[in-house]
């Protein structure tokens, strides 16, 4: 859990500073002197672990070629706030003088990433029109000096790469060769090449994991959940100011909305995209109360269980993935060969399958949060005493 106070937990950001749902703005916007619009202020969640982490990633001076680790990968659950946060630390950056070069992809399965042509368009961006397409790697080396020369400090190319629609199912095969792509395109421009600071953003976790075991010039960052605590003072704060929880105040009456938080985050963890998603499906279709909310969030949750659920009946497996789940949240180090060949073959499995991920080359965890509840029986106090909430 989070070493912090609720009364810490909101970072002030600027409007122009984009949400989950908006481009960072051009790096160059430093550069011009343009402030316009950076001066209303919107809570942001803070996760002070992950993101001193990364700051201290971004501001270290820049390592020689084949040093390590030459790139992130930023990795974890979805709608927890992976993107609101990495875009309000580019945002900081460069309201500190600093360049951030921001790509934004989508993928689908078996689709071409085509990085080498989404780069040189944002290159293109920096005034380098006269260089050929395919000289890429030199107009990113070009872009680093000058950034080094004026700011003290590496461009930082950050890519946000997103599914095109969450109902994508991806095989481990393509999870695969998008990791290769990936892990190749980042280690040719900063552990090759030493031309930037790469950070990479991915929603789905079997692309980071393999890209972390196969590119052990990378690190991997596991962004959290919040805490229970501080995802409510979350999501109650936005909703006051009437943003992306603006429904909830509308279906829920006051003396409900703690109740039914906590029976969402039991079984849903800090997601707070589905959360907004659920209310206002339950908007849309004229209901209230909290018995509306509950049931909405329960089908949810039967179909996100489907395959653990599926594992339950075989009791060796079961056992292995409680003790996995009431290890810390951040990773269970196998204690046997047992365990070592139970985790590599849970790992092994289709993405839509699986229960696993890994934390770290040696340790592994259980992919969702909805995966922990469903052991636990969504029982909260086993969820607190794993650290969970």
């Amino acid at each position: 859990m989070h070493e912090h106070s609720p009364q810490g937990l909101f970072r002030s950001r600027r409007a122009g500073s984009p949400s989950s749902h908006s481009k960072v703005p051009s790096w160059l916007l430093h550069e011009q002197g343009s402030e316009e619009g950076w001066a209303k202020t919107e809570p942001a969640p803070a996760r002070p672990v992950e993101e001193e982490y990364i700051k201290d990633f971004i501001n270290s001076p820049q390592r020689k070629a084949l040093s390590t680790p030459s790139f992130l990968v930023v990795s974890g659950s979805q709608g927890i706030g992976k993107s609101t946060m990495l875009n309000n630390l580019m945002c900081e950056h460069v309201k500190n003088g600093k360049k951030v070069l921001p790509l934004k992809m989508s993928s689908r399965p078996g689709e071409d990433l085509k990085l080498n042509e989404a780069l040189p368009k944002a290159l293109q961006a920096v005034n380098l029109s006269r260089y050929h397409l395919e000289q890429v790697e030199y107009m990113l080396e070009r872009v680093n000096e000058t950034s080094k020369r004026r700011t003290g400090s590496a461009v930082v190319v950050y890519l946000q790469l997103t599914t095109k629609s969450r109902g994508d199912k991806f095989s481990r095969d393509a999870c695969d060769d998008i990791a290769s792509t990936l892990g190749a395109f980042a280690r040719n421009i900063t552990y090759d090449k030493a031309a930037c600071k790469f950070i990479l953003e991915v929603s789905v976790s079997a692309v980071a994991d393999i890209i972390k075991e196969r590119f052990n010039m990378s690190d991997l960052v596991l962004v959290r959940p919040l805490p229970f605590e501080d995802f409510t003072s979350v999501v109650k704060e936005v909703a006051k100011q009437g943003n992306g929880f603006g429904t909830l105040n509308k279906v829920l009456a006051d003396d409900k909305v703690a109740e039914v938080l906590k029976y969402y985050y039991i079984r849903a963890g800090g997601n707070f995209r589905d959360l907004g998603e659920i209310l206002r499906n339950v908007s849309g279709e004229g209901q209230k109360g909290a018995d509306a909310v509950i049931e909405r969030v329960e089908q949810w949750y039967m179909r996100r269980v489907e395959p653990i659920q599926r594992k339950l009946d075989d009791q060796e497996v079961k056992d292995y993935l409680l003790k996995v789940a009431e290890a810390d949240p951040m990773g269970y180090l196998p204690k046997s060969d047992k365990d070592t060949k139970m985790a590599l073959k849970l790992l092994r499995e289709e993405p839509a399958d699986c229960t696993l991920r890994s934390t770290t080359s040696e340790t592994v965890a259980l992919k969702h949060w909805h995966f922990v509840a469903k052991l636990f029986q969504e029982d909260e106090q086993k969820l607190r005493d794993a650290g969970c909430m």
